[in-house]
Parts: C-alpha cells; structure tokens; sequence
C-alpha cells in the first residue's frame, strides 16, 4: 500500500510539472465560474430595443415594465424610438419594438376589431429567434387585450351605472394561483425551475474536457514509454501501469470539476453524481489507453479534430435526434446524459466493459505477434 501511494504521489507530481495538464485543469474552474456568473447576470440570445412615442404614455410603461422584468433568454433595453431604430441599423440591436401614443385606446381599438396591429416592430432580418421572440411580446399584451375584450362583452348586460374600474375589479378577483408550466427531468423527478440556457452547454464541454486531458495523458505515456521509463516493469503490468497513469490524471481532473460543480451547485443528485464521476473517469481512461493503441504517435495530429467531433456529435448544444446511435458511441454523451437519467449509469458501466475488451483484444494480437517475430 505504501508503494502504491509513492507511486500516485510521484505520477501526481509528473503531470503536474506539464504545462498542458495544467492548463486544461485551470480551465475548469474558469468554465464553471464564468457560466455561474453568466447565469446571474441579465443576458439574452436576443438583444430588443424597447421604446415609446409618447414618454408618458402610463399603459406603454408598464408594458415595457414587465418585459424588462425578465431578461433571461431575451435582453431588453429602455430607449427612445429614434435610438431604438439606430440601435437596430448599426446592429447594437436585433429588433426594435415601439409603442404608439395612447397605447391604451389603441389596444381598445384592436379588441374590438377595429385595428389589426398597433405596435411597430423593426427588424434587421427575420430569424427564427425573433419570431419566438415576438411570442413574448403577444404574452404581455394578452392581459390587457382580454381586459379590453371584457369590458366590450359585459357592456351589452351590464348598464353604463357601473364603473369600469368596478366590473374590472371582479374580473382581477377571480385570480387563478400557481403557475401555468411544471418542470420534470426525465425521470418524473419536479424541478425548481427550467434552468438557465447559459449553464445547459456546461456539462458537456467540461465532459469533453475531460476526454481531451485523458487522450494528452496518452501522449505523455506513449511519450514515457517510448524513452523507456517503463523497461524495468514486467510486460504483463504494463497495462495496469498505463492504467494507473491514466488513473491518476483523471482523479485529478474529477476531483475538481466535481469540486467546482459543489461549489457552485450546479449538480443533480449528489449520489448519482459520485458514481457518474467515477465511472466516466474510468472510461475517460480505457477510452485514452484505446486510441493509443490504435493511431500511436498520429494522436497530436487528430486531437484538433477529436474536440471538434466531442463538441458537435454529443448533445453538448444541440440534441439531434437522428444522430443519436453515433452519439452513443463517444463518451459525452453518457456523463450529459447520466447527470439527470440513471438509466446511463449502466450504459456507461457497459460502454467502459466494451472498452476494457477491445484493449485485452488488441494487447492480445500484438503479444501473438511478438511471440511469432
């Protein structure tokens, strides 16, 4: 035991002397950090002016009000409309909404049929991210449209000796409690919230992390083993020790992404956590000793390529579902996946047994082949 532990204590202190392991450990702190604090902050995918022609204009401001109360997907910004339309021409903006003068006889007029649009929306282009969100902009005007559409209703029961503010304060009454939406994972489990759209990417891109530090540790082996660190150990614990080298960087490597993700609280379930950890660290590990086996001395030349493949195949950003069988065979996929679905545990348990196989398989052939040379 006491072997061992020099062992792990010398290896620790050989990774740590390398400036690549170094800088890829660094940069997962930095990652959970900036999406932590990103997920704070206001921000949007899209950037909308928000502006009325008359400045005291009560009806406009409170609309406007309640669509800069939530700028978590989409950014608001208070202007005026001829700011807001040179925010839009020089591209500060992805599109302008302005409000008219009188806002509130013109929602009356569109309540009753007498308008079909009042609001002036300018836009650059059309994209599929502005149409989604004008959806916001129909979802604050609903209220008072359906305010207006009751007045217009009750009015033909209801003679003029009632107030408006009086038949408007029974409609405010019946107010329906709860929210309209819930939020589950995927196995029926209630959720606080549907989360931030900043901190979605996060698990994926520290999950490739930690397959890119596991193929650099390759490198360092084969680099090791090709100076002949290793020529005093049996042939038969050559696999073990590559093991344990690859061992070593991904406990390093978990131990801190799981550190941070404490930290922060960006995690699921802490116990389903612990075992996703380790098994994805298992298989970070068989999944480096495996290309090394195969490509050798070419895994400097397709790691550029590699990350691009772990960042566009995985549901790192965007889950496309007809390219889930080829998301099943890269690691990613398991440890996004394995955070919120149980069921992925024991994919990845399976995925690392395959691994193991084809590594005795292909130590297999090359023992027969230097038995036979």
């Amino acid at each position: 035991m006491k072997r061992l532990w020099m062992w792990f204590l010398l290896l620790n202190k050989r990774l740590y002397r390398k400036v690549t392991f170094l800088g890829l450990m660094l940069m997962i702190p930095v990652l959970v950090l900036s999406f932590y604090s990103a997920a704070g902050q206001s921000g949007g995918i899209v950037t909308i002016a928000l502006a009325r022609e008359d400045a005291a204009d009560a009806t406009a401001g409170e609309l406007i009000s309640e669509l800069m109360s939530d700028s978590r997907v989409i950014q608001f910004y208070k202007t005026t409309p001829q700011e807001a339309l040179e925010l839009v021409k020089t591209g500060k903006a992805d599109s302008a909404w302005i409000f008219p003068e009188n806002t509130a006889s013109h929602i009356a007029g569109f309540a009753m049929g007498e308008e079909t649009g009042f609001i002036r929306v300018i836009e650059r282009e059309q994209s599929v991210t502005l149409r989604l969100a004008r959806e916001k902009l129909s979802g604050v005007l609903y209220s008072p449209v359906a305010r207006s559409l009751y007045l217009q209703h009750i009015r033909e029961y209801i003679p003029e000796t009632v107030s408006d503010e009086q038949l408007l304060s029974y409609l405010d009454k019946t107010h329906v409690n709860g929210d309209l939406f819930a939020f589950y994972d995927a196995n029926g489990n209630l959720r606080e919230s549907s989360g931030s759209f900043l901190t979605t990417p996060l698990r994926g891109l520290l999950a490739v992390l930690t397959l890119v530090c596991a193929v650099v540790t390759a490198m360092y082996y084969q680099k090791d083993q090709e100076a002949g660190r290793f020529s005093l150990l049996p042939e038969r614990y050559l696999t073990l020790t590559e093991l344990a080298y690859q061992a070593v960087s991904a406990v390093n490597m978990m131990l801190v992404i799981l550190i941070a993700l404490l930290c922060t609280r960006m995690y699921h379930m802490w116990w389903q956590e612990l075992v996703l950890f380790v098994i994805y660290g298992l298989c970070c590990c068989l999944f480096g000793m495996l290309l090394r086996r195969i490509l050798n001395n070419l895994l400097p030349a397709i790691l550029p390529g590699l990350i691009a493949v772990m960042l566009v195949i995985p549901p790192v950003f965007f889950d496309l579902a007809g390219l889930r069988p080829v998301q099943l065979l890269l690691p990613p996929t398991y440890f996004i996946q394995g955070g919120y679905n149980p069921r992925y545990l024991i994919y990845l348990a399976i995925y690392d047994i395959i691994l193991a196989g084809l590594i005795l398989i292909i130590e297999g052939f090359r023992k027969i082949k230097n038995r036979k040379s």
